[in-house]
């Protein structure tokens, strides 16, 4: 004879784990919208970065050579955006743990004064 037992927890647990629950709603939310806000930054930081340069072969490189010169720290990502650029959208692979944060990144609403 074998007994399907399940086991209790008590109400005390319950309602524990149920504020819990809640606790990471509430903290899953914020972190979205401070990766929203990073995001708007970004954009206006790269939008008075363009603003700034005065060279015309802005639009063909993501990082100028001038920025690169003001920030030399900016190289190895200079190198990986170059990397991305020269290959096809289909090529470039984005890993499971990331596609959260992209679909977020895709969805992401900008302010206008942003652009």
């Amino acid at each position: 004879m074998t007994s399907s037992r399940t086991p209790q927890i008590s109400s005390k647990e319950q309602a524990k784990l149920l504020s819990r629950g809640e606790e990471l709603t509430k903290q899953e939310s914020s972190l979205k919208r401070e990766y929203t806000t990073m995001l708007r930054k970004l954009a206006s930081v790269t939008a008075v970065l363009q603003e700034l340069e005065d060279d015309p072969r802005v639009a063909e490189r993501v990082i100028s050579e001038a920025a690169l010169l003001k920030v030399p720290d900016l190289k190895p990502y200079s190198r990986l955006l170059d990397e991305l650029d020269n290959k096809a959208p289909e090529d470039i692979e984005i890993p499971d743990f990331l596609q959260e944060s992209y679909a977020l990144y895709k969805s992401a609403p900008l302010l206008y004064k942003d652009l």
